[in-house]
């Protein structure tokens, strides 16, 4: 039985459901590839940098890229610094059974700072490990 995308996209966005720390570091939420316009600053992003990495998740293992964005239209940078320490401490070097037969193992790979317009962004990558195990 394969584990499908929407299966880790919906993992992540419960662990953040479930973690207070990590909503309330992000009042706007977290949101699969963009927020609405309008949403509450810091918001967080979620999904693969890269399209060519977009896996079908069939195989016993799997491994690519994925990346949390974050995003805060302030010159005070403690909000956005503290969404991003509070999302590393809950990800980083994570182990998380997504499934009765599937671990993911998360571990930081990169991350990097930019400004778009007067919006700040910072982004975590992580490799994220899938192994299959039968049921």
């Amino acid at each position: 039985m394969a584990l499908k995308l929407h299966n880790i996209m919906t993992g992540i966005q419960s662990w953040f459901t479930g973690n207070a720390p990590l909503v309330a570091a992000a009042p706007g939420g977290l949101w699969r590839s963009k927020a609405p316009e309008g949403t509450a600053q810091p918001y967080v992003t979620y999904g693969f940098p890269e399209i060519e990495q977009l896996k079908t998740f069939d195989a016993d293992f799997e491994d690519c890229i994925f990346r949390f964005t974050f995003y805060h239209e302030s010159e005070d940078t403690a909000p956005i610094d503290d969404a991003v320490e509070k999302f590393a401490a809950r990800f980083d070097d994570e182990i998380v059974t997504i499934t009765s037969y599937t671990t993911i193992h998360l571990t930081r790979v990169g991350a990097g700072e930019a400004m778009l317009g007067d919006v700040r962004t910072i982004f975590l990558d992580y490799q994220l490990l899938v192994k299959h195990t039968p049921a």
